[in-house]
């Protein structure tokens, strides 16, 4: 079994596929909640939220760092 680091010490490379995944899982709860339609979808509902709020702020986390380190770089 592998190591879960915490997400604020992944570097950029890291936080991108910890993205992907959180993105893919968002989009296969929003067609579970599509599937099942107003039946009990409320939980699925609340977990779709969840899960597209992290791969939201996941992809502004990287894409910050992304462009502080071009920032810096430039000024280098």
């Amino acid at each position: 079994m592998g190591v879960v680091q915490e997400e604020w010490c992944l570097n950029p490379t890291e936080k991108l596929a910890l993205w992907g995944a959180a993105h893919a899982a968002a989009r296969d709860a929003d067609r579970a909640v599509a599937r099942q339609g107003g039946k009990q979808s409320g939980e699925l509902r609340q977990r779709a939220e969840l899960l597209r709020e992290r791969a939201d702020r996941l992809h502004r986390e990287v894409y910050t760092e992304l462009g502080s380190k071009s920032e810096r770089a430039a000024r280098s």
